[in-house]
């Protein structure tokens, strides 16, 4: 009797020992909720298992009630991707992912990512030539390619990416990515995804069909927008050149194999909007500001209501900046600044001004 409980207890704890416990959105279970476990959670889609006990989809370590006959590569259970717990890999665990994204626990084990070689791997390619121009203020839309005719994708599955972008250049709420006409669309609905991090200029996206139902092909899959910053040229620059890089790629089968990919890179000028400047040389008549060339100080007189000032040297340095509370008139002194041509940058209720006042001591 004694031994068959041993026994008992050995088989029990075994069971257990097979058991893991799931931190939801981490489905690769490797310390950090990404747009990797995306991939996962559109491979396994549709899937069914045992429910978790007191499931939520709080960032905490969860038991997983019983494993799921089913695993990923890696002996990782699908219930990983049961992100929510209730039995079913659905569009509910992707938004888990979103919830929870970023997040960590323990020691996080980084993803890796296999760097195609050009003109050898199939490319994930920004399609647009050497460079672009975009106005500020305005719109940038750039369509992405995955695959070429010479370089067609096998087997595709889901593929991850992320966009890196110069923050100061770009709109932070604006980026956005469209899938409406992509070949990985084809008559099956599919899942896109995008999380920006406007602090350090980055973009995740991920693209997956649902389930294991792969497609080939290559051409168009969606199309990155933008919009530029409206006052980011210094006032003595006419252009600035911007830099958008995609890179940390991985495209998956349906196995979840992956496929090199290569990265690309594509500039873009940013140039002042000639409407701008032609609203601008309007106004400027309706601005005096004297006396000019300026000693000391200067004086502002207008109809409009100003906003703010702002006094920029030739090398289009912002030297000064100065609220005027929607006042038609002030005073400004530059006694501290040095001789020579200086911007005076005024915002208006009609639009932004800038006339040149020459400082002479």
């Amino acid at each position: 009797m004694r031994q068959t409980i041993i026994i008992f207890i050995i088989i029990i704890f075994q069971i257990n020992l097979g058991l893991a416990q799931v931190w939801p959105g981490d489905v690769n279970n490797n310390g950090v909720v990404n747009n990797i476990d995306l991939l996962y959670i559109g491979n396994a889609y549709g899937t069914t298992g045992p429910k978790r006990i007191d499931a939520t989809s709080n960032w905490e370590e969860q038991d997983i009630s019983a494993n799921w006959n089913e695993f990923f590569s890696g002996n990782i259970n699908l219930a990983h991707a049961d992100c929510n717990g209730d039995g079913i890999i659905d569009l509910l665990d992707l938004i888990v992912v979103y919830t929870n994204y970023n997040k960590t626990h323990d020691v996080v084990d980084q993803d890796f990512f296999i760097s195609g070689i050009p003109n050898l791997d199939p490319p994930l390619l920004l399609n647009a030539k050497d460079s672009i121009q975009v106005s500020q203020g305005h719109q940038l839309t750039i369509p992405i390619h995955l695959g070429n005719d010479s370089l067609q994708i096998d087997n595709f599955n889901g593929i991850a990416f992320s966009i890196y972008y110069q923050p100061e250049f770009v709109k932070a709420t604006s980026i956005s990515f469209n899938i409406d006409d992509s070949w990985i669309k084809d008559s099956l609905e599919i899942f896109s995804f995008i999380q920006n991090d406007t602090e350090n200029g980055v973009a995740d996206v991920t693209i997956t069909r649902y389930g294991q139902n792969s497609i080939s092909g290559s051409g168009n899959i969606g199309s990155l927008s933008i919009i530029i910053e409206d006052d980011i040229l210094p006032l003595a620059t006419d252009e600035q050149e911007g830099e958008i890089t995609i890179d940390s790629i991985r495209m998956v089968d349906e196995f979840l194999n992956t496929t090199a990919i290569s990265n690309d890179t594509v500039l873009y000028i940013i140039k002042r909007d000639s409407i701008t400047n032609i609203i601008d040389v309007k106004l400027q008549k309706e601005i005096n500001i004297s006396p000019n060339p300026a000693m000391d100080w200067f004086n502002i007189d207008t109809k409009l209501n100003i906003q703010k000032i702002e006094i920029y040297n030739i090398l289009g340095e912002l030297i000064l900046q100065d609220k005027f509370n929607n006042k038609n008139h002030g005073q400004v002194r530059v006694k501290p600044f040095s001789n020579g041509i200086h911007i005076i940058k005024l915002f208006t209720n009609k639009g932004v001004i800038s006339k040149k006042v020459l400082i002479k001591h």
